[in-house]
């Protein structure tokens, strides 16, 4: 209950950080080419299937246009990636960008779940693919589509001593011609097991977008990972959005 017994909503105060102990998770992405030999494809702008490290490295950032350059004028100069620490806590760590050459981090990252540009020349965003990869190039934990200014990744995991609670889930995709038809999987994997939590079917010839609301919030324990596939494409070169939005309560003093 608000000032004059006005009702307050929920979400609304907890974006605006007046929930103690609560923030809310929006994720987001694409992947614009999805043929129909292909293995279920994780909805994240890099395209194949996303692949979560086993353990915290250093991470390798490269561009590949030279005008995302720190001592540039026209695109990107620095960025801001963040993710988990080898413990499961938040970790963050800004790039000065190098061009075509890699530049190298100093903090070690279990998982990478956003990255986005921080300060940029005239064209105010990225020119080429910023593309954020494990110490040695061996794994790619995120890439920032040209001119996007931010990762398009539908892939996220709870922090330690976090609970999550799944309150939103949606998907779209486009194909001009033939018709075609995905199936879209939400899944949880917690101590190596996936298990598919949401299954949705979306068409050209019927309606090619869905959003599901959680009236009861799905919850999700510390340290799972989340993410979505797309898998049984019936068209070549189709491309697919994603979105899930999750509030996070943090348990580490759960009874004070």
């Amino acid at each position: 209950m608000g000032l004059n017994n006005n009702t307050l909503d929920f979400h609304t105060e907890v974006s605006k950080g007046l929930v103690p102990k609560h923030s809310l998770v929006h994720k987001f992405g694409h992947n614009l080419d999805i043929n129909t030999d292909s293995d279920p494809e994780t909805i994240w702008s890099t395209g194949g299937l996303y692949v979560f490290p086993s353990s915290a490295d250093t991470l390798k950032i490269i561009s590949n246009d030279v005008d995302d350059n720190g001592t540039g004028t026209t695109g990107a100069l620095t960025i801001k990636v963040q993710g988990l620490d080898s413990n499961y806590d938040a970790i963050e760590e800004d790039f000065t960008l190098n061009g075509q050459t890699a530049v190298t981090g100093n903090k070690e990252f279990l998982r990478v779940h956003r990255a986005f540009v921080t300060s940029a020349g005239s064209s105010e965003y990225n020119e080429g693919v910023i593309t954020i990869n494990n110490s040695d190039d061996s794994l790619t934990l995120a890439t920032i589509p040209a001119e996007y200014g931010q990762t398009q990744m539908t892939v996220y995991t709870i922090p330690r001593n976090y609970k999550g609670y799944l309150t939103s889930f949606s998907g779209s995709m486009y194909k001009a011609t033939p018709s075609t038809a995905i199936i879209l999987e939400m899944i949880f994997r917690e101590n190596s097991v996936k298990r598919v939590k949401q299954n949705i079917a979306i068409d050209t010839t019927g309606s090619t977008s869905f959003i599901k609301y959680f009236d009861c919030p799905l919850p999700i324990e510390e340290k799972t990972d989340i993410y979505v596939n797309a898998k049984e494409v019936s068209s070549n070169n189709s491309g697919v959005f994603s979105n899930f939005s999750i509030i996070l309560v943090d348990q580490s003093a759960k009874y004070q």
